[in-house]
């Protein structure tokens, strides 16, 4: 559970975010919704403690294991291939206690054959969307901070994240 009560961010005279209260629970999905500008991903960087709220407070529980796809992919190494970025090179990963190989990992994620063997650092938004969200759920991850999810992505897998979403065990937001 992830509860937010009244919190404040400014920058310099600019309110990025003010007031905004929440709570997310398990099993359920949570929407942010608001115009550019508005402060999703300031809640998002508090959440995630990178940013501190001038008002307000927060708790994340006790066994919430956050997973957080941004809007800017820093944790992807665009001198990696996909292939590389998953599976380190090998060809099984370790996904909660089960082995699973990584080219059918991959591929649950539109990622076959050669674009397996791409750079990162040549993939499409779309692309480097799907990379991400790979790697988050790898983590075993019971809270989902999905940060612009839908941005460059194409209908197949907007029908595939609505899917996941819809079948997650944990909360999503």
């Amino acid at each position: 559970m992830i509860e937010l009560s009244d919190l404040r961010k400014t920058f310099g005279t600019v309110k990025a975010v003010d007031g905004v209260s929440f709570t997310a629970r398990d099993g359920e999905i949570t929407g942010l919704l608001g115009p550019n500008g508005a402060g999703k991903t300031t809640i998002f960087k508090m959440i995630m403690n990178e940013l501190q709220p001038e008002k307000g407070e927060f708790t994340v529980g006790e066994t919430v294991k956050i997973g957080y796809v941004d809007q800017t992919h820093h944790a992807v190494d665009p001198e990696k291939t996909v292939f590389d970025v998953i599976g380190g090179g090998n060809d099984f990963v370790e996904i909660g206690n089960q082995k699973v190989n990584t080219r059918a990992y991959l591929s649950k994620f539109n990622f076959a054959g050669s674009d397996q063997s791409k750079k990162v650092g040549v993939l499409s938004g779309g692309e480097r969307n799907r990379l991400h969200l790979a790697m988050t759920l790898m983590t075993e991850a019971n809270v989902l901070l999905l940060d612009e999810p839908t941005n460059d992505i194409d209908v197949n897998m907007l029908r595939a994240l609505e899917e996941g979403i819809e079948n997650f065990a944990g909360c999503a937001v």
